[in-house]
């Protein structure tokens, strides 16, 4: 049989824990529920789902749309993937990432811009970085893109780069792949550290000032 740990010999943090699970065990019921198919999945796979919450709103992503809510459900904005952060011929987009900067009070997204060869090989990928410039993801964004080319080995590009952020930085974070024809192999970590700007650089509309390691 199973050993049983007396309850008076936890530690009092965790007495207090199971103390309040026991109490609110059975009594949780959702104040707020969202339809699962909110946003469109359609025709890609996978969805690659993400999502962000500010004081005031919601933030939906997927590889095929972007939508934004009030924290009542209220869809107050919807744009195909390719409306929000822009079409290139020869190019698709991929990966999408969305997070709410609690430092500035913002929403940012990023998302994958990859061109392919006929075999499915990566030939070229960019980075597309988006901050709005308020809480409210209605307003207006400030959008810029860089090269996700680096030699490291060999030409390689990342694969479903992550974002994070501190008061100072945007963080951007992938595994490194081979693009087509490079003799690079396995993959390999990187990092681009981007500087906020708030005052005149991205957060700015301005300049995109970010360093690779």
């Amino acid at each position: 049989p199973e050993s049983q740990i007396p309850e008076d010999t936890l530690p009092a943090a965790n007495q207090l824990a199971m103390s309040v699970g026991n109490q609110l065990s059975g009594t949780l019921t959702p104040e707020l529920g969202f339809d699962p198919h909110m946003i469109s999945v359609a025709d890609r796979d996978p969805a690659d789902p993400y999502g962000a919450v500010s004081p005031h709103y919601l933030v939906a992503v997927t590889n095929n749309e972007i939508a934004w809510f009030d924290k009542q459900g209220t869809e107050l904005g919807r744009k195909t993937i390719e409306e929000f952060f822009g079409k290139l011929d020869g190019y698709h987009l991929t990966d999408p990432r969305v997070l709410y900067d609690s430092f500035e009070g913002r929403f940012l997204t990023s998302v994958l811009r990859i061109s392919q060869n006929v075999s499915g090989q990566v030939t070229d990928a960019r980075v597309i970085l988006s901050v709005t410039k308020t809480e409210d993801p209605g307003g207006a964004w400030f959008q810029r893109v860089f090269s996700g080319v680096a030699n490291i080995g060999g030409q390689r590009g990342p694969e479903q780069p992550t974002i994070a952020v501190d008061d100072d930085a945007v963080y951007v974070t992938g595994d490194m792949h081979a693009l087509a024809g490079s003799a690079a192999s396995g993959a390999r970590p990187y990092l681009w550290i981007v500087d906020k700007g708030v005052t005149s650089g991205f957060y700015a509309n301005g300049t995109l000032v970010k360093t690779a390691f």
